[in-house]
């Protein structure tokens, strides 16, 4: 992992209540401990497919961690897919396709998987 910021794109079964919304921000507590507050974009709900659309953002990545909040607020995720990785976007590649990086995204990578503390990594 780069030990940066991950973007989602996130559906989930119904709708997504602005009070839920807060409470996942905030970070809820799974079992394997609380999650960090992450940030959750606007949300669109579909009443023809009872779906919540939305991006979420979040600085850790634990094991299911999204689908697992979600789950405990009474939301199961339909489908999640990653479109953003620190500074990279990932587009739309297919599980297990691959791109060149550009060179913009080349010299963004050392500052974003440096430590925040003001040091060169080494």
């Amino acid at each position: 992992s780069l030990g940066c910021e991950r973007e989602y794109r996130v559906i989930a079964r119904g709708r997504l209540s602005p009070t839920t919304k807060r409470v996942i921000a905030a970070g809820i507590e799974l079992d394997d401990g609380p999650m960090a507050p992450c940030r959750v974009g606007p949300v669109r709900y579909d009443p023809g497919t009872d779906a919540s659309t939305f991006h979420l953002t979040l600085g850790e990545g634990r094991k299911r961690q999204i689908r697992r909040a979600l789950g405990a607020c009474g939301h199961p995720v339909l489908r999640l897919v990653r479109v953003r990785m620190g500074p990279l976007r990932l587009g739309r590649l297919r599980p297990r396709q691959t791109r060149t990086l550009t060179a913009a995204e080349r010299r963004a990578l050392p500052r974003a998987s440096s430590p925040r503390t003001g040091h060169e990594p080494g």
